[in-house]
């Protein structure tokens, strides 16, 4: 489902872009056919009109699975995550959009805020890492399904369990549809948090930045900056987005 659309587009827009390249995210709701053929689509209103119009016009390209649930195919609506780069060529830029995942849209945005763990549970461990499994509901509520710790000893330990299960009940959704109704989709998040003490060191915010720049869309997939829920079952996915 993460493929990297190999496509350019030149745009003129009426302000001046950076010397360097731009990344942003991006977010995207697509009604789809019973096909899988989407007819409608509608990028982030955030954003400049020739960027939006050009994501609008490429996903309105791709192919989906027919939207369906339990054996029930209908027409549907789901929600693409994007990271994109707008890379500045004379008269104005190229283009390369990367595709992240879809599934309920987060109220707040694309990307989301990792919950915050007890400073006392990130001292003792230096490095912690969980899987959150939660289903988004019908109403944009959120209910935690499952915890997976990476260090089992933590579970209960800090109040790390209840600060998650806090963060989870925090979250709204807009969920996606079938046949014009909202449905269930279960979703499922890694948060990792490390604790060095003096922050990151020069070197690796270095080796970052150039990993960033080598990214498919340059430089959302390698900041780590914000975290994207993966849908586990959603009624629709993207078959191909090239």
């Amino acid at each position: 489902m993460k493929r990297l659309l190999g496509c350019a587009l030149f745009l003129s827009i009426g302000y001046v872009m950076a010397a360097e390249p731009v990344a942003f995210r991006a977010d995207a709701r697509v009604e789809v056919g019973a096909n899988g053929v989407p007819t409608k689509v509608e990028a982030s209103a955030d954003l400049p009109e020739g960027i939006r119009r050009f994501i609008e016009q490429k996903v309105a390209t791709w192919q989906f699975t027919p939207p369906a649930r339990d054996g029930v195919v209908s027409a549907g609506v789901t929600f693409l995550s994007l990271g994109a780069c707008a890379v500045p060529t004379e008269g104005g830029y190229r283009m390369g959009v990367h595709l992240k995942g879809n599934g309920p849209k987060h109220a707040g945005g694309a990307w989301m805020t990792a919950p915050r763990l007890p400073i006392a549970a990130l001292r003792s461990a230096g490095k912690l890492q969980h899987v959150v499994t939660y289903i988004v509901e019908p109403d944009g509520s959120a209910t935690l399904e499952d915890i997976e710790f990476s260090e089992p000893a933590f579970r209960r330990r800090f109040g790390i369990e209840s600060a998650i299960e806090t963060w989870v009940a925090s979250l709204r959704f807009v969920p996606e549809q079938l046949a014009g109704k909202p449905v269930r989709t279960r979703m499922r998040a890694t948060l990792t948090t490390v604790v060095t003490g003096k922050g990151i060191p020069k070197d690796l915010r270095q080796d970052s930045r150039k990993r960033a720049e080598r990214s498919p869309e340059c430089q959302v997939a390698a900041t780590g900056d914000g975290l994207l829920p993966v849908a586990v079952d959603s009624p629709i996915s993207v078959v191909t987005s090239g």
